[in-house]
């Protein structure tokens, strides 16, 4: 049999070569009349898109969220979400706006909890900046320019306690 060309990296690979590629990841259900394409996608761009898109959309994304709190996916799956990309704060114009929250499970359900932070007071208006420890430990990454350094902090620690 004659090699093929994938339609991404435009190699010739012979036919052993290639793999099923589903356009609908499989991560969002699988469907009567899912398309596909066989014979066009190599596995290397097949397992390229599987590491680097299909795990960011399906494990770091509202979509990934969605899929817990609608009952798709296992309120546990949480474990797996990096939470890099997706990142929840309290609703702006809330008095705690900015605030961080991260996703955990708890009892079966997908629920939210305070990630330990440091609440910094602005000059300009009221209102804080919320940074985790991470953004604080960066030293190349400069404290805010409305930082009221007059002001007090808030001190968010691990079980949710504000000092």
């Amino acid at each position: 049999m004659p090699d093929l060309t994938c339609i991404y990296c435009l190699r010739d690979v012979p036919a052993e070569g290639f793999n099923t590629e589903h356009v609908i990841s499989q991560a969002f259900g699988t469907f009567e009349s899912n398309l596909t394409l066989t014979d066009m996608v190599c596995r290397s761009c097949n397992q390229y898109f599987g590491d680097n898109l299909e795990r960011v959309f399906a494990r770091d994304s509202f979509e990934a969220y969605y899929r817990i709190t609608t009952n798709l996916r296992p309120a546990e799956h949480i474990r797996a979400m990096p939470q890099r990309r997706l990142t929840l704060t309290a609703a702006p114009g809330a008095e705690w706006e900015g605030l961080r929250l991260a996703l955990i499970a708890a009892g079966g359900d997908a629920a939210v909890t305070l990630e330990p932070q440091v609440g910094l007071p602005k000059t300009a208006s009221r209102g804080w900046t919320y940074l985790t420890g991470p953004e604080l430990a960066d030293r190349a990454r400069p404290l805010p320019a409305d930082f009221d350094r007059q002001g007090h902090i808030h001190v968010i620690g691990p079980t949710g306690e504000v000092r």
